[in-house]
């Protein structure tokens, strides 16, 4: 049995209607252009008219909020890994466009950050107790500056590079002598 065909009305090609989009309006219930040329034709009218096409995707947005939210939401959840690595791909990519955002949201979103912080803080105190120690063998400035807070009643800003520096110093001492100890 023979696979029927169809002449695309722009490059001419005698082409199996398999390679034509549906159109119910259309006679024989395929599109008129190959798939090809209607790809072609679309992507030069996006090019030719980027303003137009962000006005119509934006009013779409608009219109059909609740059923992009549904669709978006099942997409992720099919594809959860695949959107995961995305979304560090693209962050790694602009880390200053990234971190901006993040920064924007936290300000924004105070109470739900907190909330969030809290349920993590609450579910995973495994974890919560492998990042503390993880911080503390690093020694980092916010983590000494920390201590300097806690026993001056300084603002980080306030305390000078040095003074991390000296006392970073001064807790690897004590961190030595304990282990001569033990």
């Amino acid at each position: 049995m023979s696979e029927k065909t169809k002449r695309c009305s722009k490059c001419g090609e005698v082409k199996a209607v398999g390679e034509f989009y549906r159109n119910r309006r259309e006679r024989d219930g395929h599109s008129r252009r190959c798939r090809v040329c209607a790809l072609q034709d679309s992507n030069r009218r996006r090019k030719e008219n980027p303003e137009k096409v962000r006005e119509a995707q934006s009013k779409y947005k608009k219109k059909n909020r609740e059923k992009l939210k549904v669709q978006g939401a099942a997409y992720y959840k099919k594809n959860q890994e695949r959107c995961r690595k995305a979304r560090r791909d693209r962050r790694k990519a602009d880390i200053k466009k990234a971190l901006k955002a993040e920064r924007k949201w936290a300000t924004n979103n105070r109470e739900k950050r907190l909330s969030q912080a809290r349920r993590r803080h609450k579910e995973n105190p495994e974890r919560r107790r492998a990042t503390a120690r993880k911080i503390r063998a690093k020694l980092s400035d916010g983590y000494v500056a920390s201590h300097i807070r806690l026993a001056t009643g300084l603002k980080t800003s306030q305390i000078p590079q040095s003074v991390i520096d000296c006392k970073r110093e001064y807790i690897r001492l004590i961190r030595l002598l304990k282990e001569m100890k033990s």
